[in-house]
């Protein structure tokens, strides 16, 4: 929503799915590390802020301030695989596989800068850097993401 040329709010939802490795220290033995990679999954729900620096002109350049909350998954197994069926009325009897994995979530909170092309009154495209925290009760830091953006907007 634009309060003015300036300044705008919004919200977004985000999903993405990067890779990553890490180390995992033995609760019984402090000496004994397991190293893994895999692919985690973000979900975010974030309420930003956006100004936009220039007046005049098709072109503009802008900074934005973003809050809200992340839910993740780290696809790392908490517990073996199990199996399990039930019956389908259609497919008769479906037997699966699940293994519970990892999950947390915490509030977040970012900012982006980026440029923006007005090509019409309902066509733009912006292309910015974002960079975002996220605040896990139990991390002993505090987790961050950043990536770049291509947004292609449709305006009405």
């Amino acid at each position: 929503y634009n309060t003015s040329d300036r300044l705008s709010f919004g919200g977004t939802f985000e999903y993405d799915s990067p890779s990553y490795s890490a180390s995992l220290v033995s609760s019984t033995n402090q000496n004994l590390t397991y190293d893994i990679r895999g692919s985690l999954e973000n979900m975010r729900f974030l309420g930003d802020a956006t100004y936009y620096f220039l007046d005049q002109g098709p072109f503009n350049i802008f900074g934005s301030a973003r809050i809200g909350w992340t839910w993740t998954d780290t696809n790392t197994a908490t517990e073996p695989p199990q199996t399990g069926c039930r019956w389908d009325p259609w497919w008769g009897t479906i037997c699966t596989s699940w293994q519970n994995t990892r999950t947390m979530d915490g509030f977040s909170y970012g900012l982006a800068a980026g440029g923006r092309y007005d090509f019409s009154r309902t066509f733009a495209m912006e292309a910015s850097y974002r960079y975002i925290w996220t605040d896990y009760g139990n991390a002993t830091g505090t987790p961050s993401q950043d990536g770049f953006k291509l947004t292609f907007n449709w305006k009405f």
